[in-house]
């Protein structure tokens, strides 16, 4: 089974329905980990957002996880964000913001990537990766990527 470590960028309409990666989805099928939702130029390179206090690098729109208390795949988490903002499907929180906030100015669906990672045990890494995740977020730019809605936990 291919493992995601390194927080590869896929193209999320191409990792959807690509055929070049039918074998990437078929391992997101059935793992579990960190996904974050970003902003990719044409050349599929991170696109810079603004910021409250300057910009964001990394083109972060919103930091996920699956597993834990749903038990949802990695893919299963990306498909219903997709849902979310192509049909307006009530499947995904953020995918929800984006189609209520009608986000296609700040990031045209093309433009979408999402970064995955999987972790090795997900029962008690998931969540806590997260958390780790938004919390250096946070710590960087005093507020939350403009999808997520809801705040680190304090450890």
């Amino acid at each position: 089974m291919r493992s995601y470590k390194s927080g590869r960028v896929f193209v999320l309409s191409e990792l959807l329905n690509g055929q070049e990666h039918a074998g990437d989805r078929d391992c997101l099928k059935q793992q579990f980990g960190i996904y974050e939702l970003v902003l990719i130029s044409d050349d599929r390179a991170p696109k810079a957002l603004p910021r409250a206090l300057g910009e964001d690098n990394t083109g972060t729109l919103y930091i996920g996880r699956s597993g834990t208390t749903y038990s949802r795949s990695l893919l299963t988490r990306i498909k219903e964000f997709w849902s979310s903002i192509v049909r307006g499907a009530q499947v995904h929180t953020a995918g929800n913001h984006y189609h209520r906030a009608d986000a296609e100015g700040l990031a045209a669906v093309g433009s979408i990537g999402v970064r995955i990672w999987t972790v090795p045990d997900p029962a008690r890494m998931v969540k806590r990766e997260e958390e780790r995740r938004i919390s250096a977020y946070v710590k960087r730019h005093k507020e939350l990527p403009p999808f997520n809605h809801s705040w680190p936990k304090e450890r």
